[in-house]
């Protein structure tokens, strides 16, 4: 048998909501957003963090409503086991396409930057095989992973925002909105498959421990990247006015580190390697768990290790097979996969919300009935034994 996961602690799961929340969004998503909103693209960054903060926010409200519970039992009893397992399956296809565009990126990043003789498919078996390891050991694993990275990923952060900052020139964000209001709300609603990563949290029902200050604590570490990403778009725009004719693969503050004498270049190159690897790794981590924690549920498979291993050889073959492509990667997948990602995004949680109030009320009841049942029990007792009592009076 399978060791259970532990309860991930209320310090873990902030650290897994900070790096979530700075890869992608820090390196690819600039650029992304420069295509349509060019300078005003630190603004639509700004509306989507705060969309993103309140999903967020409903998300750990969601978990307050019935704490200790299981996400699949919750549905299942709400909306029934095929409700169940098609939640569950539309995350799975989301997260399981967030692993192929994520290992895509980290391919460019590799290449670019560290090992530009060598295939990507090379290492990227012992990263599947890696992955598949972390989520048969159980979600404990990859949460203990997060603890000890986020120190060193936070610090990353901060030098590299700090040295951005310094070298930047706010007046080039200047004019403010100065097409109007409509392509910063184009760019907000094309960024939905960036955002919510988070949601991997809801997989993890039941299985973090509950106490005092949870919200407030995993907000503090949404919150915390929120304000990295945010200082990191408005630096590449005071630094270049536009960033729209950069690569999204981790070239932007490899340009940026240019602009300095070569030994800052060097430092901030050393101190980008670590936050963007380390970073990836635990994301990478997180959402093959997400993606095998619904297979488990969707098959009924009794191991972790069913599911994993025939995962990570499906992931191989199509991220070497199929999404070498690039048209069919950027025009016939992004075109798709950007409406599961709105439906992810905004109209799960409104439903499992509203299976949560509806189980929480259910299972109310039934304490409520238990704790009838326990007083009628201790009425009736009280009632045989004042029976008694008076027959051994008048006897």
């Amino acid at each position: 048998m399978m060791p259970k996961s532990k309860e991930v602690t209320k310090t873990q799961l902030a650290s897994l909501v900070f790096i979530m929340g700075v890869t992608s969004q820090s390196l690819v998503l600039p650029s992304v957003m420069a295509e349509d909103a060019g300078r005003d693209a630190w603004i639509a960054m700004a509306v989507s963090l705060a969309i993103y903060f309140l999903l967020f926010m409903l998300v750990l409200w969601i978990y307050r409503l019935n704490p200790g519970k299981q996400l699949y039992d919750i549905l299942k009893g709400t909306i029934g086991v095929a409700g169940a397992k098609i939640v569950y399956g539309l995350y799975a296809i989301l997260f399981f396409y967030k692993i192929l565009m994520l290992s895509n990126e980290t391919s460019g990043f590799c290449i670019t930057r560290l090992y530009m003789n060598l295939p990507w498919n090379l290492y990227l078996v012992p990263l599947y095989l890696m992955m598949a390891y972390v989520a048969v050991k159980g979600l404990n694993a990859i949460a203990r992973n997060c603890e000890l990275t986020v120190l060193f990923v936070l610090a990353a952060i901060i030098f590299v925002v700090a040295y951005s900052l310094l070298q930047s020139h706010p007046q080039r964000l200047l004019p403010v909105l100065e097409h109007g209001v409509y392509p910063v709300a184009k760019t907000v609603g094309k960024t939905t498959i960036w955002f919510g990563d988070f949601f991997v949290v809801l997989m993890m029902f039941g299985k973090i421990k509950h106490g005092k200050n949870l919200s407030l604590l995993a907000a503090g570490g949404n919150a915390l990247a929120a304000v990295a990403i945010l200082f990191l778009t408005i630096s590449y725009y005071g630094n270049y006015g536009s960033i729209a004719g950069l690569s999204a693969h981790g070239q932007v503050l490899t340009n940026m580190s240019i602009t300095g004498d070569a030994s800052s270049a060097g430092i901030l190159d050393s101190f980008m390697t670590i936050f963007w690897l380390l970073a990836v790794l635990v994301k990478f981590t997180a959402f093959f768990w997400a993606v095998n924690e619904s297979l488990i549920k969707i098959t009924g498979a009794k191991r972790p290790i069913y599911t994993a291993v025939p995962l990570a050889i499906a992931l191989y073959i199509l991220d070497t097979r199929v999404l070498v492509n690039d048209i069919l990667t950027k025009y016939v997948a992004l075109a798709y996969i950007n409406y599961l990602a709105a439906a992810a995004h905004y109209v799960l949680p409104a439903v499992i919300l509203v299976c949560a109030l509806v189980y929480a009320r259910k299972e109310k009841g039934k304490d409520g009935d238990k704790a009838k049942k326990r007083r009628g029990k201790k009425n009736a007792g009280r009632s045989a034994s004042k029976r008694n009592s008076a027959a051994q009076e008048k006897a």
